[in-house]
């Protein structure tokens, strides 16, 4: 008995001695790890995926671009650490970049994986990639933009601030797909290996991407978007007009018969135009205007058709539905009713500057 109490006594002297340190599993000294910012996953060789980040993220030593080919999210982690004298840590991951490809096969298991790591944030943003993006890193850091990745968070978050595009977190994404009125959407960027440019608005039905806005109608799906709203250029290339700081108001409503009617309320200015027309005559200032309230009542019509055609609903025009005196529908009687249900557009503009400047000779 005597000999087990100098054992234990021998044990707990040694614990004391040796601290918590050797029993810790992770390891959170500043030198010896390095937060991951940006993370991208595509489809690699033998159809396992392919991930790729930036390191270091922001210390002063040569960037370079690792990458691994794992059949697992978590695997990837094990194979980038394993290229890397510091630990990666997720804690900081601000961006996943998916490609297009692997976008349209099924981002769920990825996304899902993000959501119940708990060291990554639900305000991680998500952005669809079109074309080589490791590329494009590659060619950043050739070109010593040490500061790549907080330069394309910092646009992110202007953008997601300005409400000029489409900008999507981790949590709207999951709010969207389990909404029985909703569908996701995430931006949509293209590169050509040198620049990164936003392409519109990527569209998503169970976790696969089904669709997309081009970039000449995503300013238009972001008025139909949102009930109020500041475009600084909306540009119509066939009608030779641009027009600025157009304000918006977006009132949709679904009618007991069925009906979905959508009223667009615009004041703005005739920034740009090389029409025909003598903008001096009030007549044909007013013709001008009734034409493009016409143009823009058939491309949201288009655009909403569209979205019918895909059977998906990601301006939550379901929700209009929901009231304290009306019967809500059902997610099954919503998604059987939405695609076949007539859509009814009604835009109104009030324009300043239509007049031609007259310059003295």
């Amino acid at each position: 008995m005597k000999k087990r109490s100098n054992s234990l006594i021998f044990v707990t002297m040694l614990l004391m001695l040796s601290g918590c340190g050797s029993w810790s599993v992770k390891n959170n000294i500043i030198e010896e790890i390095s937060p991951t910012i940006l993370l991208y996953v595509g489809r690699g060789a033998d159809k396992h995926l392919e991930q790729a980040t930036l390191i270091p993220p922001l210390v002063e030593e040569k960037k370079r671009v690792i990458t691994a080919n794992v059949r697992l999210m978590k695997e990837g982690r094990i194979q980038l650490n394993q290229k890397y004298y510091r630990e990666m840590k997720s804690g900081q991951l601000r961006m996943l970049f998916i490609s297009k490809s692997l976008a349209r096969e099924d981002i769920l298991p990825i996304v899902n994986t993000m959501m119940i790591d708990p060291e990554i944030s639900d305000r991680l943003y998500l952005i669809v990639v079109e074309g080589d993006f490791l590329a494009y890193l590659n060619k950043q850091v050739v070109k010593q933009q040490e500061m790549i990745e907080f330069y394309l968070y910092k646009m992110l978050a202007h953008y997601e601030q300005q409400g000029e595009i489409t900008v999507t977190n981790l949590h709207r994404f999951m709010e969207a797909y389990f909404s029985p009125y909703a569908d996701p959407k995430i931006p949509l960027f293209t590169t050509n290996g040198t620049d990164l440019i936003y392409k519109g608005t990527a569209l998503f039905h169970d976790g696969k991407m089904v669709g997309e806005i081009t970039t000449l109608d995503d300013p238009l799906f972001q008025i139909l978007n949102r009930p109020t709203r500041f475009q600084k250029l909306l540009s119509l290339p066939e009608q030779r007009v641009t027009l600025g700081s157009l304000h918006t108001e977006t009132k949709v409503t679904v009618q007991p018969t069925g009906d979905v009617k959508i009223y667009i309320e615009g004041t703005g200015r005739v920034e740009e135009y090389q029409g025909e027309r003598d903008l001096n005559q009030p007549e044909a200032a007013q013709q001008l205007t009734r034409e493009l309230e016409a143009v823009l009542e058939q491309k949201a019509a288009l655009l909403v058709k569209k979205l019918q055609q895909l059977r998906i609903d990601p301006l939550r025009i379901g929700e209009r539905t929901l009231g304290p005196f009306s019967q809500p529908y059902t997610e099954e009687t919503w998604k059987a009713a939405w695609p076949t249900m007539r859509v009814h557009v009604d835009v109104h503009l009030q324009l300043e500057s239509l007049g031609l400047l007259k310059m003295k000779k």
